[in-house]
């Protein structure tokens, strides 16, 4: 079995006490954090795939209250500090999606004067295998909103033998239906074999209505009953291991 590791949404905003949306908990978050590098650490250590997501809002996005949204304050506002990815996060090497139409992502020239290239399903697949860490950028809830998601994904699976012998591995802010839930359930919606790490993740004890709720519960119940399995960091660390020796 080969794993991807996906990071979501691991951002000042929400994990830093300084965020303008930010969830932070002193007798949770540190441990939340630290979870999450580690999985990180080891998955660059052990040439494990890192495909993960980040909110990357511009001013005009319909969340924000000043827009008619739900949430106070421009949380997640492209190129300011509070939309960067916490530190520990970013394997050595990494690129961000954009949002753009399906199969229309550029880069940059390879050398003076070459042009710019066109970045294709196989180039992320053989970047994520080679170590880049690579994240969709999004301004919704599911990552899957990249209109780049879905092929991209499906080509690196492929790369790496199909969805039977691939299972993701979906950690980060945050669970109670929330951007963790969604990628994991997106996720399964597209027949692949998903993993939450719970301990790496922050779980919201307020809805989408803003009623208080059990957070961990709701989610322990909405992902299992999708078939979503539940796994500690010490476990999905010791399949890398496991993976390693194969």
């Amino acid at each position: 079995m080969r794993y991807i590791r996906v990071p979501v949404d691991i951002q000042n905003t929400f994990a830093d006490a300084r965020g303008l949306l930010t969830v932070f908990v002193a007798a949770l978050t540190p441990k939340v954090l630290t979870n999450a590098r580690h999985l990180i650490a080891d998955a660059c250590k052990n040439s494990v795939p890192v495909v993960g997501s980040l909110d990357s809002h511009s001013w005009d996005a319909w969340e924000y209250q000043e827009n008619g949204g739900p949430f106070p304050g421009r949380h997640g506002l492209k190129g300011t500090w509070d939309a960067l990815l916490c530190e520990g996060i970013l394997p050595r090497l990494f690129r961000f999606i954009p949002m753009c139409e399906e199969g229309a992502v550029i880069i940059g020239e390879a050398s003076p004067g070459a042009g710019n290239r066109k970045y294709s399903e196989r180039a992320f697949a053989r970047e994520a295998v080679d170590g880049v860490g690579l994240f969709f950028e999004k301004e919704v809830y599911s990552l899957f909103a990249n209109p780049n998601a879905e092929t991209m994904i499906e080509a690196l699976v492929a790369h790496l033998g199909g969805k039977d012998e691939v299972t993701f591995q979906v950690f980060g802010y945050c669970l109670g239906k929330y951007c963790v839930d969604v990628a994991a359930l997106k996720l399964r919606e597209h027949g692949y074999n998903v993993q939450v790490v719970t301990d790496a993740c922050q779980a919201l004890d307020v809805g989408h209505d803003g009623n208080p709720q059990n957070g961990l519960a709701v989610s322990t119940k909405l992902l299992t009953d999708a078939g979503v399995e539940l796994i500690t960091t010490d476990e999905a660390v010791n399949l890398t291991n496991v993976q390693d020796e194969d």
